[in-house]
């Protein structure tokens, strides 16, 4: 299953359908922007919303399939490395 997910600042990490997709089973690739940062996934900074989606992912048996650190977000002046578009964890 290939999934894409957004997850907003100011709600819980993992989301309800997050946790229903991947508790489903099976072979799944998510992309989400998770508004989480941490070293893992390419972000300069680390927030507890990056420990809470690591902490996860690593409890679910995932595993962050992220490469290089070439920002994917630019707007005018800023470029970064989005907080977990093409962040991206999949079952093994």
């Amino acid at each position: 299953m290939l999934s894409s997910a957004y997850l907003a600042h100011d709600k819980d990490i993992p989301s309800e359908t997050m946790t229903s997709l991947i508790d489903a089973g099976g072979e799944i690739i998510v992309g989400a922007d998770a508004n989480a940062r941490h070293p893992l996934w390419g972000s300069s900074g680390l927030n507890k919303r990056g420990d809470l989606l690591f902490d996860y992912i690593n409890s679910c048996g995932m595993r962050v399939c992220n490469q290089g650190s070439t920002p994917t977000f630019i707007f005018q002046s800023r470029t970064r490395i989005p907080f977990l578009t093409t962040d991206t964890f999949c079952s093994n």
